[in-house]
């Protein structure tokens, strides 16, 4: 009992003195802090210091380095201890690491160490001429061109590999081969990510460099533009570039395209299958192109949605598709050269084309015979039903077997051109707003070499200047129509019927031009009210066998000049009552001449002309040549001259005329009485300048009139 109770005394002795001594011992000031403060590694004689934010430690080296052998110098808060700890463990620095921190109170602090790889950069351009070069530029390690890189020389040492070129992540100008470039492919660049451009050749000197394979696998981004001008070149394959400044590509021999995580370029697409474009006259643009080469079949670009320049598909013999399904937005749209082959075209996601939209086929001309073949398997435009806007022309060429242009969305257009259409039967103008081109007054709708047109559908309101070239028929049009402007021409000897009904008024300008050597029908404008600027009928050609009447019965008021220069046997303007009474009046024909010519100039051939409605004509006056008579009889003004031009006749019926500027007749041998102009020459409307008689019957000088000598003394 004594025993147990000296140990029971003795264990409490124990406890008081232990707590005796922990009361007594010294509490550090950072007791409650785990914090690591710095981290630096070393390699050789080289020190890497981490960056410490939060409780992340970030240590950046280049990415040759290795840390295996690095050694660390580590801070942390004096009074707390780390796991693991590097003085004590073997840390492999390459890898992502956690490290515990424990505070002398026992709270715990953890911080992430992770390593980051800094690229080897080069400022400035690298040129690497020969293979030893090469080798050297590959032992400094450099990842990073800040500048341009070029490759080869136009006439040094060959380059037969650039496999060396392996560190490379990106340049940012421009990759340049020269034509010392011997590799077939870029094998080598297979880490590069991000471009300036990648140069071969130029369109004024093409490339010669031996490359038929563009592959670089990780590229993702090329700021400004990929250019190749070489023939040589079969591949392009960058499956990763999404975007790019600008793609050039000509070669006769290219084969394949293929770009399937491209949607976006900045400035121009261009592929051709043909280095130089130049043409048999030496120009760069033409109506005959060169030869069309290349084998590529199918130019397709899956996920491509914007093109900010041109977009241009040309000369490549073999072509049949081009598929573009999420292409919406284009500055323009150059496909002016495909094949006669070429038979599909997919644009179901277009919605805007800034400019000039082309889509034309070359065609075939007989040598002898001139006879044309055109491309005829192309029967549809696919489906542009989402097409909002074309900013410039809209050109459709040369497809034979196209006869439907329907674009149901299209509600603005800078123009209109239909040419080489043989097959089409019924064509529409869509119903948008025309917008004219830079230095144009107005948008121009051109139809041309469509024969078999029988019909053409156009808006109510047609505000741009309508071109027709008619052969051999004239389209009957539908809807009654008020046009901008009117610029015909008639080619071929094989017109029967030139009747335009529905057109009620020109705003502007109306001209009629014929381009054959016989025609003896009719030209009828039906129900034609109102011309604002000038009307113009005439003919380029001497035209023995044209002779046709001109019937136009419910014209009454043209603008400007009416100018008939065609040897015309009859002419029905029953309703016109005015002729050049506009503000500023538009003249087909304002020269100054002799006989001069006149606001109303008319040709005739047989019998005479007759205005019974006609009752003022401004500006220079009415100018008659040829007819035995001439007949206004509700006439009161004749602004200026009357001038008479091989006149048959002998007498004038103008009963009401109260004011005539000037007269003028010449070589008309029947006109031998003028008492009819006397009251003029005597109210002071004509003066001595104003009065000009020869070859006449009687030549009566404006002092004869004066004085009352009408007629020839007899």
């Amino acid at each position: 009992m004594k025993k147990l109770r000296f140990l029971i005394l003795l264990l409490s002795a124990i406890v008081l003195l232990g707590s005796c001594s922990k009361e007594d011992a010294v509490i550090p000031a950072d007791a409650d802090d785990n914090f690591i403060t710095a981290l630096s590694l070393s390699v050789d004689d080289d020190m890497y210091i981490a960056t410490i934010e939060g409780q992340d430690i970030t240590v950046s080296v280049p990415y040759t380095v290795t840390l295996t052998s690095a050694v660390a110098t580590i801070e942390y808060t004096p009074s707390a201890t780390i796991d693991p700890d590097p003085v004590k463990e073997t840390i492999d620095w390459n890898r992502e690491q956690v490290f515990r921190v424990t505070s002398y109170n026992g709270a715990t602090n953890e911080y992430t160490y992770r390593i980051t790889r800094d690229e080897i950069e080069e400022k400035g351009d690298v040129v690497l001429r020969t293979m030893t070069e090469i080798e050297a530029f590959q032992k400094k390690g450099t990842s990073v061109i800040d500048g341009n890189l070029t490759i080869g020389t136009d006439d040094g040492e060959d380059i037969t590999s650039i496999e060396k070129l392996s560190n490379l992540k990106s340049v940012s100008g421009n990759i340049i081969l020269k034509n010392s470039f011997k590799a077939t492919d870029l094998t080598g660049l297979e880490q590069v990510t991000k471009i300036g451009g990648l140069s071969v050749g130029t369109e004024e000197i093409p490339s010669t460099a031996v490359l038929n394979h563009v592959s670089m696998p990780k590229l993702t981004e090329v700021t400004g533009n990929i250019s190749i001008w070489n023939n040589n070149l079969k591949w392009m394959e960058l499956k990763t570039l999404t975007k790019a400044g600008g793609i050039s590509l000509a070669s006769e021999l290219i084969e394949n395209i293929e770009l399937p995580e491209l949607t976006e370029i900045g400035n121009d697409f261009i592929v051709e299958g043909c280095l130089k474009r130049e043409f048999e006259d030496g120009s760069t643009s033409g109506y005959d192109p060169p030869a069309l080469k290349g084998n590529l079949e199918a130019f397709s670009i899956p996920n491509l949605q914007k093109v900010g320049g041109t977009l241009g598909v040309n000369f490549i013999a073999p072509l049949k598709t081009i598929a573009l399904p999420k292409l919406k937005e284009v500055g323009n749209i150059d496909c002016e050269y495909l094949p006669m082959a070429f038979e599909t075209i997919g644009l179901e996601a277009l919605r805007n084309v800034d400019g000039n939209m082309k889509i034309c086929s070359v065609k075939a001309v007989a040598v002898i015979g001139g006879y044309i073949t055109y491309n005829d398997v192309l029967t549809s435009l696919g489906d542009l039903s989402g097409l909002e806007k074309v900013g410039g022309v809209l050109t459709l060429t040369n497809f034979g077997a196209l006869t439907d242009i329907s674009m149901p969305s299209l509600k603005q257009c800078g123009g209109i051109w239909l040419e080489g259409l043989s097959s089409a039967t019924t064509l529409a103008v869509p119903a948008v707003e025309f917008t004219a081109p830079a230095g144009e007054s107005l948008a121009t709708v051109r139809i041309e070499t469509c024969p078999a047109l029988e019909k053409l559908s156009t808006p109510d309101i047609l505000n741009a200047k309508l071109q027709i070239v008619l052969k051999p028929n004239v389209p009957a049009f539908e809807n009654k129509t008020t046009i901008s402007e009117v610029e015909l021409t008639a080619s071929g000897a094989g017109l029967n019927n030139f009747t335009f009904t529905n057109w009620e008024k020109v705003e502007g300008n109306f001209s009629l031009v014929m381009n054959v050597t016989t025609y003896r029908n009719a030209i009828s404008f039906p129900d034609l009210k109102e011309v604002g600027g000038y009307l113009n009928i005439s003919w380029k050609k001497t035209a023995p066998n044209f002779r046709p009447t001109v019937s136009m019965p419910n014209l009454e008021s043209v603008g400007g000049q009416l100018y008939v220069m065609a040897l015309v046997t009859s002419y029905d303007f029953s309703s016109l009552k005015t002729v050049c009474c506009a503000n500023d009046p538009a003249y087909a024909n304002n020269s100054e001449s002799t006989p001069p010519v006149g606001s109303i100039n008319i040709r005739i051939q047989t019998g005479g002309a007759s205005f019974p409605a006609l009752t003022r004509v401004g500006g220079k006056g009415l100018a008659v040549q040829g007819g035995n008579s001439l007949s206004c009889p509700a006439l009161t003004d004749i602004d200026g001259t009357l001038v008479l031009n091989t006149y048959k006749g002998n007498n004038i019926e103008m009963p009401k005329l109260g004011r005539l500027g000037g007269c003028y007749f010449y070589n008309s041998s029947s006109l031998s009485d003028f008492t009819f102009f006397g009251k003029f020459i005597e109210n002071g409307n004509i003066s001595e300048e104003n009065w000009t008689v020869t070859g006449c019957a009687y030549n009566p000088t404006w002092r004869d009139m004066k004085e009352g000598r009408y007629t020839p003394a007899e």
